[in-house]
């Protein structure tokens, strides 16, 4: 009996040693398991941070290995190639963009991998224009891994560039156009001036300025050129009986309005001037009225080779020089005309004086031969 009594003792006193070692073991265990799901918790919580700010900005984002192979991207990514974030990921990079663009950007991806780098860059694709970053992911023995991809996209603001580029270019040809009109002192002059400059903003092959010289009935050709090349010899003149086949083209000088004429094949009678335009290959024509003094005097001819209707932006400049021209136009046909007009007077005062010198020597012999 003593003996069983020490077993049952020593029993006891080993089932209470480890019913407190499990005790203890599961509360570690849980101590664990509570640490293990904080751990979880702050990891989806993590996770759901980094979602957030990789799905926050506008830009573009994307994580790839270096085969290209897509482990991630943001929704503004798979917004943009119309897929979902899930088709994205396991997919190639390159295969989303034409083999031009695939291939420039392959190698500015392959050169932070071997650098270690990170790169900026700007290109366009499709007339769109992005802000690029490729950024390095090094693992604990620096080498790379994976590269960070960040692409905003800056279309407006290269636009807005461009924008202003043409419009400091417009500013600067109609600035220096100006001074060649003041340079000018003939019609002949101030025409070929402002159809130099204006090619330089539109995109014109061609063009002529054609006025009108209603005491005659004529229509002179001022320059009439293609390709800088003159096509009509200037100083031509045309019987305005030549330009009523074009009823509507002079219907629309006549009210101040631009004429625009898509094919020059499809009028039916076609002015001189326009004809020789027309078989130098130009097409389409714009006619805008030189009006001075709330008078048409003429009109200018921009042509381009192929037919089709012609810029807003085009339309609004041409009409911006007509203005300038035709009144610097009028203005240098009246010079002619006060320079004419004071040419005569002095060959008449010229007249007078030889008269008045002829008089007075018919004098002075009369009167000798009175005294002989």
């Amino acid at each position: 009996d003593e003996a069983l009594q020490k077993a049952y003792g020593e029993l006891e006193r080993r089932v209470e040693e480890r019913t407190a070692e499990l005790t203890a073991a599961n509360e570690q265990l849980k101590l664990e398991i509570e640490e293990r799901k904080r751990a979880e918790e702050a990891l989806r919580e993590s996770e759901e941070t980094a979602r957030a700010l990789l799905n926050a900005p506008t830009d573009v984002a994307a994580l790839i290995d270096t085969s290209g192979i897509i482990l991630d991207a943001n929704e503004t990514m798979a917004h943009r190639f119309g897929k979902c974030t899930d088709e994205l990921a396991g997919s190639c990079i390159w295969d989303l963009f034409p083999p031009d663009v695939s291939e420039r950007r392959k190698a500015y991806v392959d050169g932070v991998i071997q650098s270690g780098t990170p790169v900026r860059f700007e290109d366009e694709r499709e007339g769109m224009w992005n802000d690029s970053v490729i950024y390095p992911v090094l693992n604990t023995q620096g080498q790379v891994t994976t590269a960070a991809i960040l692409a905003r996209d800056i279309t407006e603001r290269k636009q807005a560039e461009e924008a202003l580029r043409h419009y400091s270019e417009r500013l600067k040809t109609l600035h220096e156009l100006d001074q060649a009109i003041l340079a000018a002192r003939s019609p002949e002059a101030i025409a070929q001036a402002v159809l130099n400059h204006v090619r330089r903003l539109v995109p014109c092959l061609g063009g002529a300025v054609t006025i009108f010289d209603l005491a005659t009935g004529e229509a002179i050709v001022l320059v009439a050129q293609v390709n800088g090349e003159p096509v009509v010899e200037t100083g031509t003149r045309l019987s305005l009986e030549e330009f009523k086949g074009a009823k509507e083209l002079i219907e629309s000088l006549l009210q101040g309005e631009v004429h625009v004429v898509d094919d020059v094949l499809a009028i039916p009678q076609t002015p001189p001037v326009l004809q020789t335009l027309q078989a130098e290959g130009l097409r389409s024509l714009l006619n805008v009225p030189l009006v001075a003094e709330d008078e048409l005097i003429g009109f200018l001819s921009l042509g381009v080779g192929n037919p089709g209707p012609c810029a807003p932006q085009y339309v609004d400049l041409a009409r911006e020089v007509a203005g300038p021209l035709a009144i610097a136009i009028q203005q240098a046909r009246l010079f002619d005309l006060v320079r004419a007009g004071q040419e005569r007077l002095r060959r008449l005062a010229q007249q007078i004086v030889s008269a008045q010198e002829e008089e007075r020597r018919r004098l002075s012999r009369a009167l000798h031969d009175e005294a002989g």
